[in-house]
């Protein structure tokens, strides 16, 4: 908390803080912010539920607050599994999704995941940075997160309910900012977001964003990574896509990829440097192989070893096209989806 609390500042005016009875109250405007009953420090006014059933969810989080160990939850897992539709050990606690953190130095470091969610980065990280601050805008993802760091008893992971868009950080205070399955959300608002992070990161500070690409071979065959995107939707004009989605969902695209090009101009243009692009297979959030090189045969021999290259007729012809697209140095262009750190 100590450490926390040298960064922290109010995010209302930015000024000073004292903590005092699990609460920290701002000395300039006099607001007060509280942790409850699951140590989450709830900074955001709004829940944002993301999920299928938020009353499974809040029973699930009751379950495991009464638990008091990590050992009593694995024993459980099977249980809970089936009782909540949100959740699943693979994806909320599966240590092997924060595999891709062997690529950059978290050691000792003051680290922020935003859009934490579960926990599934924030949690086994922990080991290696100095401080984690995880923060989500839905309050029952970073409850249950809060409840894990607790489980495995983590003291360096403090659990904050919130907005990316209102942080409560000083200036140059940040060493690490993570954003895996964040920033495409932030649609014509993402040069916005990037410029708004670039002022806590200290000097030589890095963010991390894990994302999905625009030219992702799966767009060719029609399927899709998000749910609120159409078959096909990043080759289609924007005035299109607008009109699709009004009609469809009555309301504007709610998410924004780019090809590898358009992300490095976009965190250029944020005024971030040394960018640099790691191509992960098959997809960022349960990465099997990852590659930093656009070598002659890299991601067809990932096919091929992973046995990727049978199936239908539409599968067949995109692993022709991509060995194609290997022996012109260019397959990285069209992978999946990305890490890519830039720094400031």
């Amino acid at each position: 908390m100590e450490e926390f609390l040298k960064i922290f500042c109010c995010p209302a005016c930015q000024g000073k803080v004292e903590a005092k009875n699990n609460q920290i109250k701002c000395l300039n405007c006099k607001k007060i912010f509280s942790f409850d009953e699951d140590g989450v420090l709830e900074i955001a006014k709004k829940n944002s539920f993301f999920g299928k059933d938020q009353e499974k969810m809040n029973e699930l989080i009751k379950a495991i607050r009464k638990m008091s160990s990590f050992e009593e939850l694995e024993k459980n897992i099977l249980k809970l599994e089936k009782t909540s539709p949100d959740f699943s050990f693979k994806y909320c606690l599966d240590p092997r999704r924060a595999d891709w953190t062997f690529l950059g130095d978290f050691f000792g470091k003051i680290v922020v995941d935003l859009g934490a969610g579960y926990g599934s980065i924030s949690i086994p990280l922990a080991r290696k940075a100095k401080l984690v601050i995880a923060i989500d805008s839905c309050l029952e993802r970073i409850k249950f997160l809060s409840q894990i760091a607790r489980l495995k008893n983590l003291k360096n992971v403090i659990s904050i309910f919130g907005d990316a868009i209102k942080l409560p950080f000083r200036e140059n205070s940040i060493d690490r900012f993570l954003m895996v399955g964040l920033l495409e959300y932030f649609g014509k608002n993402q040069e916005k977001l990037l410029l708004y992070l670039y002022k806590f990161l200290k000097p030589g500070g890095e963010i991390w964003i894990g994302i999905e690409n625009k030219l992702s071979p799966i767009y060719f065959l029609g399927r899709r990574y998000h749910d609120e995107e159409l078959p096909f939707e990043p080759f289609l004009p924007e005035f299109l896509t607008h009109l699709l989605h009004k009609i469809i969902w009555r309301r504007p695209p709610t998410i924004k990829l780019r090809t590898k090009k358009g992300y490095f101009e976009l965190l250029k243009k944020a005024g971030f440097r040394d960018i640099q692009f790691f191509y992960s297979f098959p997809d960022y959030k349960n990465p099997a192989f990852i590659a930093s090189t656009d070598k002659e045969g890299i991601i067809f021999d990932y096919l091929h070893r992973k046995k990727r290259t049978g199936g239908d007729f539409k599968v067949k012809l995109i692993a022709k096209g991509v060995k194609i697209l290997d022996k012109m140095n260019l397959a990285g262009i069209f992978a999946p989806t990305f890490f890519i750190k830039a720094k400031k």
